[in-house]
């Protein structure tokens, strides 16, 4: 029995309807899904030591190759031709309509003893063990490798080894900092320079003239060694030494111009005064000798 035309329409409706309901619903789950699901977030322990290759390999007629796996052998030079190969891997890749695609360094690991701060690096490519190709290929930069000649904004020069801070910028090493054997660090500068210690550490071979403020001599004392004048003081200052155990303090003096003294502690300050007090007696002896000698010489 034939269906009226308008259960006809009803059905479609109904079956619309029904697609709909199951399309939103279908939605519905990949929002929901999209909302509660977290994607884990893993990140890189360094950069992918590969270099992704591709070309493509045709016969003496410009035909492409029969598809199937061959033999490649990659080797990078130093030179556009000749030479010795500084790095080289051999490997089975397929071909597909002529088109063969490689990771370089996949094989055989990269840099090795490529220095790619050169710009004379040169890929040989040999197909099938038909001999290699030629010209080489002559290694060129990605666009964002010209920002890695600036290490991060910092204009490296190669040729002099030379890394240039612009101003305001500050190096900062995440732990020791130290040369081998024989090389030495050479700070210059043409303005004053500001050097911050940490708290504990040793200073060593410092020569010059430096400043030094509460700053503790440790267990090996503090040696001067072919200075005119060892200790000395500013126009107007005073020299003041201070001992905080109860150990005497040693003062040899040349000569005495003006008043020196020895504080904060009992043994120094008994030391010192007989010192002065001796002195005293000293000249006092000496008055009197020489008023007995003159009394003699009137009678």
């Amino acid at each position: 029995m034939p269906l009226s035309p308008q259960y006809q329409n009803k059905q479609k409706t109904r079956n619309i309807f029904v697609k709909f309901s199951l399309l939103t619903f279908f939605c519905a789950l990949l929002i929901a899904g999209g909302a509660f699901s977290v994607s884990p977030v893993i990140a890189a322990t360094g950069i992918n030591h590969q270099i992704n290759f591709q070309g493509k390999v045709v016969n003496n007629d410009g035909t492409n190759v029969t598809d199937g796996s061959y033999s490649f052998t990659f080797r990078l030079y130093d030179v556009s031709s000749a030479g010795t190969h500084i790095w080289t891997e051999t490997k089975s890749i397929t071909v597909t309509d002529g088109i063969f695609q490689t990771n370089l360094g996949d094989t055989t690991a990269l840099p090795g003893s490529v220095d790619f701060n050169t710009d004379n690096i040169y890929l040989g490519i040999n197909f099938n063990s038909d001999g290699e190709m030629s010209p080489r290929v002559r290694f060129t930069a990605a666009p964002y490798a010209f920002n890695a000649e600036k290490v991060g904004g910092l204009t490296v020069t190669s040729t002099t080894g030379t890394l240039t801070i612009p101003n305001s910028e500050t190096i900062s090493f995440g732990g020791s900092f130290t040369t081998s054997a024989s090389n030495d660090i050479t700070l210059t500068t043409s303005g004053a320079t500001t050097v911050t210690l940490p708290t504990t550490g040793t200073l060593a071979t410092l020569a010059g003239s430096e400043t030094f403020t509460n700053k503790t001599i440790g267990s090996t004392g503090l040696t001067f060694s072919g200075a005119g004048t060892d200790i000395t003081t500013a126009s107007g200052e005073d020299l003041a030494q201070a001992a905080h155990a109860l150990e005497k303090i040693q003062v040899v003096l040349a000569k005495v111009e003006k008043d020196a003294t020895i504080s904060h502690n009992p043994k120094a300050m008994i030391c010192w005064k007989m010192a002065e007090r001796m002195a005293l007696l000293g000249r006092e002896l000496f008055h009197e000798m020489k008023l007995q000698k003159r009394e003699r010489g009137n009678h």
